[in-house]
């Protein structure tokens, strides 16, 4: 697997587009910035990049980077446009996820950038899944420990759709 890192950081992004600006003029290296309340915890990202790796690997990508096929994965979507909409930085977003790729952030990247590092964000919760889409009676029918599982075929399934 490739390095990475991911990170979680606090503030308020009132334009995701010059924060995506912001980071890319800081941090010269590849990363995936998200809505942390979409992350159902690292594993759940952690799976995603398995993912997107192997479809590289394999050309099966359908997105030209690492970090977008990643996207892909981590939102259960075939395409860019509905993982953006569906993971993506919007205006008012609070928490962040950055999966940094090649190389971590440098010091004062987070006060750089209007966040307070805060990995805390990145962890699991079941509002979290309802937010991906698994509903109260698909999380009923399983054991609460396997809750996140259901997050992860998500994703695994995004081989499916991609085809």
């Amino acid at each position: 697997m490739v390095w990475h890192q991911l990170s979680g950081g606090v503030g308020n992004i009132e334009d995701p587009t010059s924060f995506l600006d912001r980071l890319r003029e800081h941090h010269r290296k590849e990363a995936l910035v998200v809505d942390a309340d979409r992350v159902c915890g690292p594993e759940h990202m952690a799976s995603a990049l398995m993912h997107a790796e192997r479809a590289f690997r394999n050309r099966r990508n359908a997105a030209d980077s690492l970090a977008m096929e990643t996207m892909l994965y981590l939102s259960g979507e075939r395409q860019l446009s509905k993982a953006r909409e569906r993971v993506g930085l919007k205006a008012g977003t609070e928490r962040v996820a950055i999966l940094f790729l090649e190389q971590g952030p440098e010091d004062g990247l987070w006060q750089r950038l209007g966040l307070r590092h805060d990995d805390s964000v990145l962890g699991f919760q079941e509002a979290k899944a309802e937010g991906f889409g698994i509903g109260k009676e698909e999380m009923r029918s399983v054991p609460a420990s396997m809750v996140q599982d259901l997050v992860l075929e998500r994703v695994a399934f995004v081989d499916i759709i991609k085809r």
